[in-house]
């Protein structure tokens, strides 16, 4: 950004604060489990800031923004590997997740990531860990199969059913219940 370009610095400051709610948005849509996602959103700032010349006044800002948070998330994402307690989605699911996020209209996404938090609290622990093996742990199903000494067919109906009861059960939710406005995930 050219000195010409930026008023003040108090202009960009506007900018970031105007996109924090859509920033904090589109990193919890990435990474709903996560429980520090506001020390991403942190780190997000920290990083809009010391790239600020970069950034060019009249261009998409929060898409920019956007586009740095992803990348914060991606090396959140490396990070919590090694905690294997957690439900990390892989790279690949986050890549997906951020090319079609419905940022836009963060207190849907919000109260949707709160829903699905509370499903996933209200499943058995054998089937959080397979939809972590699953989605998080890069392992196949036929893997998976054979390691617990069961058909790879068996293991794709029982994530075909997962998945229909986490929807329905989010689709109630959404419907019923007044939902935690941070969406945090209780096991």
């Amino acid at each position: 950004m050219e000195a010409e370009d930026q008023d003040t610095p108090n202009d960009f400051i506007h900018e970031i604060t105007r996109y924090q709610s859509a920033i904090a948005a589109y990193i919890r849509s990435l990474l709903p489990t996560h429980p520090d996602y506001m020390d991403i959103l942190q780190e997000v700032n920290v990083t809009l800031w010391k790239k600020r010349d970069k950034y060019r006044p009249g261009s998409n800002f929060k898409a920019w923004a956007l586009s740095i948070a992803r990348y914060q998330v991606m090396n959140a994402r490396r990070k919590m590997v090694v905690d294997s307690s957690r439900l990390i989605f892989s790279e690949e699911l986050i890549s997906m997740l951020a090319d079609e996020s419905p940022y836009e209209n963060e207190p849907v996404v919000e109260r949707k990531l709160a829903a699905l938090n509370l499903c996933l609290g209200e499943i058995s622990c054998n089937n959080r860990e397979l939809l972590k093996v699953r989605y998080s742990d890069g392992i196949t199903i036929e893997e998976y199969a054979r390691q617990h000494q069961r058909n790879p067919g068996t293991i794709r109906a029982t994530l075909r059913r997962l998945r229909a009861t986490l929807q329905r059960c989010v689709k109630i939710k959404m419907r019923k219940e007044p939902l935690p406005p941070d969406g945090d995930f209780i096991p």
